[in-house]
């Protein structure tokens, strides 16, 4: 996307989704075109059927109302022509602007992640990240577009009737401004706190819905289900008082828009019938005084519900905007994702890597004196120094909560250091950005992500390309030659996170996917936490041996190893130990044999 590309002013849109909430400036304009062409042709046909019904009554002869005839079918197809076209365009365009604001704002998080989202819920991101960026669609599609087409048609055809009847005209005028104001600029600032709320809730719903399908197990075996619903159901009630107020004042809206459309056909009945009695114009106009300022009202009506989707726009932009601020920060400041997508909704940011850049070329990774902490908390530990080349395995220790976890994802980048320097290759990390960060070192977690699909389709997020072959090859240097002889091999599901595997195979198939995507430097954090102890030692030893004997990058290297771990492993298999206490990292001199 043209990154100085700016369609219309956004109100109170956040500036960094200001252009991603743009649709293409074509379609855009041309779906308001065919909207006012609808509008001015729904118009057309109600002035046409007034005067053609009007001049009829006097039995005038039937050729002098051919063309007025003719008129009312072109005006009526032309209505619905016109329309379906107006929303082909207008939906292509906001649909299309939503896949390019879906994938920016991804794009966005992604530097900052998951440091920037802790302090959320999973129903609380998947609500700004669905529901909000939903929200978002609404501005060129319910706020410009019907206030563009709404104000036009409306002003010009005021200004053809006041032709006619220059005092209709004003009545209808003065209705129409009395509706905008009472119906529209009004209640959208009285309901904007309930706007404010209604996100806020429906986020706080969704996660505690979430939180009650995934521990349903506890809860009900301790008893604690009853609690957990009666925690719903009050959520629920402010949801419903929130529904209400909008359905109130939805109401009262209805209401003045039906008073004020009353009060311009009365005035225009008083003004039109005093004019043609002053002979003004001849009396088929009557009609067309009285029955046209129906459809404009018709067409108004857009005008309060646009006003009101603006609040709704504003405040999905900004909580949006709270959640990617720190992705943004995390990575330098920089808009690694500026342009989200093009203009057909072709996502414009950094192209995934290819498979010869996968693993970037590696020479040295460096801590100095470097300190860590998660956004908004205390330091965990500082003046931590690691040196790190091509082949060296590390073992560092610590009981749980020293910061073994917080130090992983400070050297994947998930988490930005707070002091001291970091470099890779003598490059400091915040010049090299997150991605180019995570080519060079991959993260074993704690509890490996495994999308619930087969072994195979999580194989190849590492290696796209990789053959069969490779990928039983793999496995079977991982140990796993009981996934691919005993079950149904790479076409094994593995379930939700891996639930149809033992911790163990868990582990290894993580450990298969690491070495695909050869990463010059690998990080195990806590390998053996879901594993049964008595294969615990076993698979720590099977971890640093295969990750430091078979595993290998593009350049022919062995991977450097990391291994976070609270277990000790023979000294043979480590090169040095650290041990992590106290918020400090120390050399431990000997390592004791497992």
């Amino acid at each position: 996307m043209n990154r100085g590309r700016t369609l219309l002013p956004a109100p109170g849109v956040d500036e960094r989704l200001a252009r991603l909430a743009t649709p293409d400036p074509k379609r855009f304009w041309a779906g308001v075109l065919f909207g006012v062409l609808s509008a001015a042709a729904a118009i057309g046909l109600t002035w046409a059927s007034a005067y053609l019904i009007s001049a009829s009554a006097l039995r005038p002869p039937i050729l002098t109302l051919m063309a007025i005839i003719v008129s009312v079918r072109v005006f009526a197809l032309g209505r619905a022509s016109f329309r379906y076209i107006e929303r082909l365009l207008s939906h292509d365009a906001a649909f299309r602007m939503l896949g390019r604001l879906r994938v920016g704002v991804f794009e966005r998080l992604i530097p900052g992640a998951p440091a920037n989202l802790s302090h959320l819920g999973r129903g609380d991101l998947m609500s700004r990240f669905v529901s909000d960026i939903d929200d978002l669609q609404d501005l060129p599609l319910r706020v410009w577009q019907p206030l563009l087409t709404s104000l036009l048609v409306s002003a010009v055809t005021t200004a053809l009737l006041a032709l006619i009847s220059p005092m209709a005209g004003l009545v209808l005028a003065l209705s129409l401004i009395g509706a905008a104001v009472l119906g529209g600029v009004l209640p959208e600032r009285a309901t904007s706190a309930r706007t404010r709320d209604a996100a806020p809730v429906r986020a706080a719903q969704n996660e505690h819905m979430l939180r009650m399908l995934e521990s349903m197990d506890v809860l009900t075996a301790y008893d604690a289900l009853p609690r957990a619903q009666r925690e719903a159901q009050s959520l629920a009630r402010r949801q419903s008082v929130i529904d209400r107020s909008r359905a109130a004042t939805q109401g009262l809206v209805d209401l003045c828009l039906t008073g004020f459309t009353g009060i311009a056909v009365i005035g225009a009945i008083w003004a039109g019938g005093t004019d043609l009695q002053a002979g003004a114009f001849p009396g088929s106009w009557l009609a067309v005084l009285v029955l046209v300022p129906m459809t404009i009202f018709d067409v108004f009506s857009q005008v309060p519900t646009a006003m009101t989707a603006i609040e709704k726009v504003r405040v999905a932009s900004h909580r949006i905007g709270a959640v990617i601020d720190d992705g943004r920060r995390l990575n330098g400041g920089a808009d690694d994702a500026g342009s989200g997508a093009g203009a057909d909704g072709d996502a414009g940011a950094e192209p995934a890597p290819q498979a010869d850049e996968r693993a970037s070329a590696f020479a040295s990774l460096q801590l100095r004196d470097v300190s860590i902490g998660w956004p908004g908390a205390a330091i965990i530990a500082e003046g931590i120094d690691l040196d790190l080349r091509p082949g060296r395995r590390v073992l560092i220790t610590g009981a749980s909560g020293a910061g073994k976890s917080t130090l992983a994802a400070t050297l994947v980048r998930f988490l930005d250091h707070r002091s001291g320097g970091y470099a890779i290759d003598a490059q400091d990390v915040r010049d090299l950005g997150g991605d180019r960060v995570r080519r060079v070192v991959g993260l074993c977690e704690q509890r490996p992500h495994l999308f619930a699909s087969t072994v195979r389709a999580n194989l190849l997020l590492a290696q796209p390309e990789a053959e069969d072959d490779l990928l039983l090859a793999v496995l079977r240097r991982v140990g796993l030659n009981d996934l691919i002889e005993s079950r149904e091999g790479l076409d094994t599901v593995v379930g939700e996170n891996g639930q149809l595997l033992s911790g163990g195979q868990v582990q290894r198939l993580a450990l298969a996917r690491a070495l695909l995507a050869e990463f010059p430097v690998i990080v195990f954090d806590e390998p053996t936490a879901n594993v049964d102890p008595e294969l615990a030692d076993e698979l720590l030893v099977d971890l640093l041996a295969i990750a430091g004997t078979h595993g290998s990058t593009r350049d022919g290297q062995a991977p450097a190893v990391v291994l976070m771990s609270h277990d000790r492993v023979p000294s043979a298999l480590v090169d040095e130990h650290l041990h992590l206490a106290d918020g400090r990292l120390t050399r431990v001199d000997a390592v004791e044999q497992a």
